[in-house]
């Protein structure tokens, strides 16, 4: 009932979450939305951003990126429902697809479907979405120019650096299995580890943490919570699929009852 397999995904979403700490906590992320609103319109700023920051999953996310999305409106014209609408909307662009979630690593697991193969399904909804989030929302936002705060030259080196994270897990995952087809058959969520190591191991080079910070990284307590939910998702699956001794499927025998 409870293989490798289940226990590597485990890890891997517990992975996510300290990559996603480890990220906010090396102040990349604050850069990050500084850059973005230096340099873009308040309509671009608002979508981008929490569309940049949904690719990483954080508890409470959302309201994470609210505030974000709000200082790109200094003047408050836009209105406040419309706001969150957007930052909620475009936060969620990538969920269908992105080996980031969990749901979707979750949903590999139950399907047995590889992440290309996934990818191939959920990039055409995310297009859809965000073509959606922009005729219905976006299009409401005046498109007006922010003060510039920062130097013009180096704007997409600059962004490469700051989401260096999300691009070396999502690279490492899809390229991997590519050149080592036998990888995902030893552990199909050892690409996804392997990608999440180097990007500790990147950013803790570029931006060093504290002992005292790693541990309160590792000590959240909110990731417990969703590793009870997942092992008892994977029961459930397990309870589904099983079957008795005359190869009936149990939950078949149930619903004749």
């Amino acid at each position: 009932m409870f293989s490798v397999n289940h226990l590597s995904l485990m890890i891997a979403v517990a992975q996510i979450y300290w990559l996603s700490s480890q990220w906010a906590k090396t102040g990349m992320m604050q850069e990050l939305v500084v850059l973005i609103q230096s340099r873009l319109s308040p309509r671009a700023s608002i979508a981008i951003l929490p569309a940049v920051l949904g690719f990483l999953p954080v508890p409470g996310g959302a309201l994470f990126s609210a505030p974000l999305v709000d200082s790109c409106d200094r003047e408050g014209r836009i209105d406040p429902t419309l706001k969150s609408v957007v930052n909620y909307w475009f936060r969620h662009v990538w969920e269908f697809w992105c080996p980031l979630y969990p749901g979707i690593l979750l949903a590999m697991e139950i399907t047995g479907l590889t992440i290309l193969q996934v990818m191939l399904v959920g990039l055409p909804l995310s297009f859809s979405a965000i073509l959606a989030g922009y005729l219905f929302f976006l299009r409401e936002i005046p498109g007006g120019k922010l003060p510039t705060q920062s130097p013009t030259n180096g704007f997409l080196k600059q962004f490469l650096l700051l989401t260096s994270p999300i691009i070396i897990v999502i690279g490492i995952q899809t390229v991997l299995p590519i050149f080592f087809p036998g990888i995902t058959e030893f552990n199909k969520y050892l690409p996804i580890s392997i990608g999440i190591i180097m990007a500790y191991l990147f950013l803790q080079i570029l931006k060093p943490l504290t002992l005292a910070t790693w541990r309160e990284i590792f000590g959240q307590k909110k990731i417990f919570s969703l590793l009870l939910l997942i092992s008892m998702i994977m029961v459930y699956v397990a309870f589904i699929e099983a079957k008795l001794p005359n190869g009936t499927p149990l939950v078949t025998m149930i619903s004749e009852e």
